[in-house]
């Protein structure tokens, strides 16, 4: 892939997952409203154990699929057996996956709740197969399309039937119908591909492929949300818990653009495991963006913040800074983790994920217990920071001459960070330099795409 359209696929992975973002970010302010308190906490459970089964399925067996068709899957008879063999594996996965997502959600969902996440469980799992297909074909646009009209399709569906009266159910059916639409209209689009007569190939590799992606997928994504899941445990109020369930969606923010990146470079990475430069680049790209957009978000005033967070939210507001530092620090193991799975090195990053995990359960458990909320917080900001460091050391090391003298990147975010919070309490002034530095950041990123 050339320069330049290796920097237009970029773009649109990251239009299509920022996208989407935006919209699930959306529809969880309106479940806000349309759900009671107890309703919504149900929602924010299930959706965070959806979100694990749902990260796994994109980037586990439809990464393997991806570097397979990147690597010698260019034929349609051997894209076949490659579909044939994802669509299989993503199922049996799927059913393991449904089983142990309503075994968790016991505790907290009804009956119809349960179903319903279980259905989109593994509606979740048949449909990510074709993001897979559009990631090794290097259609960025086409998974762009996917990604945004999956979650369109879910909020449309889901709001109805909450509207209707369903509840949680209701909004884990809509995930279901976005899910199998878009399944629909991908085998139409691969038609060509799944009608052509498989040219079979030793699966061996895709098994090993297929574990290793899958295993640290899972524990990547089982640390996104652990602080979660460990809220759940420790907090003792309703609100509190609610508060901080709202303040980690938010956070999570900066991770998505991290997801972008990581695919957009994989199957590069996949075809040549020695080209470091990519991986540099794409962080240098991550720090340009993320830094000075989770930077306004974080000293953005409490009266423009109170806006946007429903009532009943407030204490979300005091959350904000640590969950954003801690999902920006996320996003960038999340990207490196991901090149690493795409140049085959799964043992070292299940290593350094664990070190990480285990970081974080102590950091929030300690914090819990000596400060509650906040410390729980504090306590998710330090394993982010630790896994963040971990990755990046790995990468330095292994990729030695990619250019990793990323401190000119950092400098700006540091000089503007003191910039904003000096302007804090004068909304604004801080509105003027917010726009400033949004302007700059914008600046420096199409500054970034125009390099040879």
């Amino acid at each position: 892939m050339s320069p330049v359209r290796a920097r237009g696929a970029e773009a649109w992975v990251t239009l299509g997952t920022v996208g989407a973002a935006g919209l699930n970010y959306a529809f969880t302010l309106v479940l806000t409203v349309l759900l009671t308190g107890a309703d919504f906490a149900a929602f924010a459970a299930g959706q965070a154990l959806l979100l694990i089964a749902g990260t796994v399925a994109a980037a586990g067996v439809p990464w393997v699929l991806a570097q397979a068709i990147a690597r010698d899957g260019r034929a349609p008879q051997q894209r076949s057996f490659l579909l044939r063999f994802s669509f299989a594996a993503n199922a049996a996965q799927g059913v393991v996956a449904t089983a142990l997502v309503c075994a968790l959600a016991l505790p907290f969902a009804d009956a119809a709740t349960l179903v319903a996440l279980g259905v989109a469980t593994l509606s979740v799992f048949l449909s990510t197969v074709t993001v897979g297909w559009a990631q090794g074909l290097e259609r960025f646009g086409l998974l762009a399309a996917i990604v945004l009209g999956e979650v369109a399709g879910k909020i449309a569906f889901g709001a109805a039937f909450v509207q209707l009266g369903a509840g949680p159910a209701g909004a884990f059916a809509g995930a279901s119908a976005g899910a199998l639409i878009v399944l629909a209209a991908a085998a139409y689009v691969m038609r060509h591909d799944l009608r052509a007569a498989p040219q079979a190939r030793p699966v061996h590799g895709l098994l090993r492929g297929t574990l290793g992606m899958t295993s640290v997928q899972a524990l990547i994504t089982g640390m996104g949300v652990l602080d979660v899941v460990l809220a759940a445990m420790l907090l003792t109020g309703d609100a509190d818990l609610a508060a901080y369930t709202l303040a980690a969606t938010v956070g999570r923010a900066p991770l998505f653009l991290g997801v972008a990146l990581s695919v957009a470079i994989f199957p590069r990475l996949s075809r040549d495991a020695h080209d470091g430069r990519v991986v540099s680049q794409s962080l240098r790209r991550l720090l340009i963006v993320g830094a000075p957009a989770a930077l306004i978000a974080i000293t953005a005033p409490a009266a423009l913040l109170e806006l946007a967070v429903p009532s009943g939210y407030e204490r979300a507001i005091e959350l904000l800074p640590y969950t954003l530092c801690g999902g920006f620090a996320f996003a960038v193991a999340t990207l490196l983790a991901g090149a690493l799975k795409a140049v085959g090195a799964f043992a070292r990053s299940l290593q350094l994920g664990l070190a990480g995990a285990l970081v974080t359960v102590a950091g929030v458990t300690a914090g819990a217990l000596a400060a509650e909320t906040q410390g729980l917080a504090i306590g998710a900001v330090a394993g982010a920071v630790t896994t963040a460091a971990l990755f990046t050391w790995e990468s330095v090391r292994r990729w030695p001459g990619a250019g990793w003298n990323l401190l000119p990147d950092l400098l700006p975010s540091i000089a503007m960070c003191g910039v904003l919070v000096l302007t804090r309490g004068h909304t604004f002034l801080w509105g003027a330099a917010a726009a400033v530095v949004a302007a700059y950041a914008l600046q420096r990123l199409l500054a970034e795409y125009r390099r040879p």
